[in-house]
């Protein structure tokens, strides 16, 4: 029952309110007539009789549309009220479920609705969006197995539905399964020649690929869909909905992403030409509008998601905090997230904290008003917000550094900030954006402390057995590290491989049977730990024997936590920075002596730090001794001031 908005002009409030109340009853998804109530109640002559009219409506859908002027109006509470009192006429009252499944945020909120979406499935078990609506909310809370044949049964009951297709798409994504995904599209998604779903589809991965030649098979098919998708863009009007999910695990494949990124990067700027937004202040740009013209500070922005208890957030609190006030005036442009300890500080340390809109159009207006000199991009392409801004010319000097260490492919960044500690001869090469390599590693993160300890017996790790811990998200785990592993535990009996299962427990199942085929005992010779918080984690570094850094793409801030609690790190650097971190602090320590240089010399490390104690504690003294060196000092903080600094001015020169 979709409402036309063209041929109901003419109504007055209170019989637009009705029809539109009867139609979202029976189709929450009517856009039409969502559009048509909205208009109805943006109107604030209008919103008084809409109200009356919602109340004395006998439409079935009265009470849920006024949860949604509540919510529309920010009035939470009213907007639950509404919503609970409209189930309590029709258990399966969809707009209504809906709406507070927009409105939960608590753990046990969330629980109460898939409750109540079991409750109107059982009373309703023929109605294909209320089964699309249960398996997006046990989706939303990871519990895949009960989400997958819940999204199944509504498929099949509405096969051109296309949002149960496009949950049913995501959770095989998500599990790891880009076959059975790519299979949902080409049956139920792609005749609707939508976009957003046409670039998902079209950039699917395997983040725990099951060998090399499959790595390959599904990073060639990605390879030639983003050049078609460069060559004809599809119109793209939600660059956040249309940024490639599977993108981000492109980087741990070990290869040069340069040329895919730029062909990504091209397709988003004439997919969607709203991306290309430009600053009022970048437009005509002058000398004398310069900083050091107008007799004031650089403003220095730093953009992210991740301002708060996360890898992000760790490693770019101090140089918030230590750049010099007398030369920079700092901004923190934040997307709202936790307000943990790590956020707090971030909010206390920035001349000015800026909470950014979700919205991108939102989002770069508040940049732009604030008409930066230099911003900084602490990762691009870990989230799509930030991907999303990161093509628009908000500064006239923008960067990004390496918290997702390999190149953007967009044309507005206009440098990587990184290290001759990181960077091999030749690196330029890898990246689109101008390299700017520091003597020091770009990062201040403050010394990793654990206010408790935990020992072996907390982990249910046997106090007999030698403890290789390799605590990295399993899609690090390139398939070239099979064999590795499986040499050291042949030989070393006591040797007992301790890894993090993570949030989703498909992907440690297909890294299970890769192992198995590469003749591992996983059962008996692997344990995977369930997620931890910091405390644990740091504690299991400490405890551990030696700690295994994955090759390809190795370890971080995890490298920089690992070695304050003494930690021996095994690493193999890499061709590309990404899978040279913890070389890089290992040269920072003057450690070198403590980086192998092939696959054998690495299993030979691992193996002596493991077995070999007066060996592994003599380099954890070593360690102890000159950590200081990665942690908490000055020198990074100091090149990149000078960095801003030079490209403010060579900026503003010409």
């Amino acid at each position: 029952m979709a409402v036309s908005v063209a041929a109901h002009a003419a109504e007055s409030p209170d019989a637009v309110v009705e029809r539109c109340c009867a139609s979202l009853s029976e189709r929450p998804d009517d856009a039409d007539a969502s559009r048509r109530l909205g208009a109805v109640l943006a109107d604030p002559l209008s919103l008084k009789e809409a109200m009356l009219a919602l109340a004395r409506s006998p439409a079935p859908g009265r009470r849920a549309a006024l949860g949604l002027l509540h919510q529309m109006l920010g009035e939470t509470d009213g907007a639950r009220l509404q919503y609970r009192r409209a189930l309590a006429d029709d258990p399966a009252q969809l707009a209504a479920l809906r709406g507070l499944l927009s409105l939960a945020q608590r753990p046990d909120e969330i629980a109460e609705i898939i409750d109540l979406l079991g409750r109107a499935a059982a009373h309703r078990p023929d109605h294909a969006l209320v089964l699309a609506d249960l398996g997006a909310a046990l989706f939303m809370t990871r519990r895949f197995d009960a989400a997958l044949p819940v999204l199944e049964r509504a498929v099949a009951l509405a096969p051109r539905a296309a949002k149960p297709a496009r949950q049913l798409f995501f959770i095989h994504q998500d599990r790891g399964d880009p076959a059975a995904a790519r299979a949902v599209y080409a049956l139920h998604l792609c005749r609707a020649r939508d976009a957003v779903m046409e670039i998902q589809a079209a950039t699917l991965l395997p983040p725990v690929p099951d060998s090399l030649d499959h790595m390959a098979e599904w990073r060639q098919r990605f390879a030639a869909n983003a050049r078609a998708l460069a060559a004809e863009p599809p119109r793209l009007d939600d660059p956040v909905r249309g940024f490639a999910r599977s993108l981000f695990l492109l980087a741990y494949h070990g290869r040069d992403d340069r040329a895919i990124r730029a062909d990504l990067a091209s397709m988003y700027r004439r997919a969607c030409p709203a991306l290309g937004f430009v600053a009022p202040h970048c437009r005509a740009p002058r000398a004398g509008a310069s900083a050091s013209a107008a007799g004031r500070r650089i403003r220095v922005g730093f953009v992210s998601s991740f301002f708060h208890e996360h890898t992000i957030g760790k490693l770019n609190l101090g140089l918030v905090q230590k750049l010099p006030r007398e030369r920079f005036e700092v901004a923190v442009f934040s997307v709202p997230g936790p307000n943990d300890r790590v956020n707090a500080l971030y909010r206390g340390y920035a001349d000015r904290f800026v909470e950014l809109s979700p919205d991108p159009a939102r989002a770069r207006a508040t940049i732009a008003e604030a008409a930066q000199d230099v911003l900084i991009y602490p990762e691009i392409g870990m989230e799509a917000l930030t991907h999303a801004l990161a093509f628009a010319r908000l500064a006239p000097v923008q960067a990004t550094t390496w918290g997702h260490p390999e190149t953007t492919g967009i044309d507005t960044i206009d440098a990587f900030l990184s290290s001759d500690l990181l960077e091999p001869d030749g690196a330029d090469s890898a990246y689109g954006e101008r390299l700017a390599r520091f003597a020091s590693l770009p990062a201040r993160p403050a010394l990793a402390t654990a206010r408790r300890r935990f020992e072996r017996e907390h982990f249910g790790l046997p106090a007999d057995a030698r403890v290789y811990a390799c605590p990295q998200t399993l899609f690090k785990f390139h398939p070239s590290f099979d064999p590795m592993l499986a040499e050291i535990l042949e030989r070393d009996p006591a040797a007992l491989l301790v890894l993090l299962e993570g949030s989703n427990p498909h992907w440690a199942e297909r890294l299970k049977q890769r192992l198995r085929r590469a003749g591992i005992d996983v059962d008996r010779r692997i344990r995977f730990l369930p997620p931890m918080p910091l405390d644990q984690y740091l504690s299991l570094c400490r405890l551990a024997d030696v700690v295994l850094d994955t090759p390809v793409f190795g370890g971080g801030n995890s490298s920089y936590e690992a070695m304050c609690q003494g930690a021996v790190v095994v690493t193999l650097p890499a061709e590309f920075m990404r899978g040279r971190i913890t070389q890089a602090l290992y040269r920072k320590m003057q450690l070198d002596d403590l980086v192998p240089g092939d696959a054998r010399a690495y299993v030979e490390l691992a193996l002596r730090v493991a077995a070999e104690r007066d060996f592994r504690e003599a380099q954890r003294a070593r360690i102890a001794e000159r950590i200081a060196t990665v942690y908490e000092t000055d020198d990074s903080v100091a090149e990149l001031a000078d960095w801003i600094e030079g490209a403010a001015g060579s900026r503003d020169a010409g």
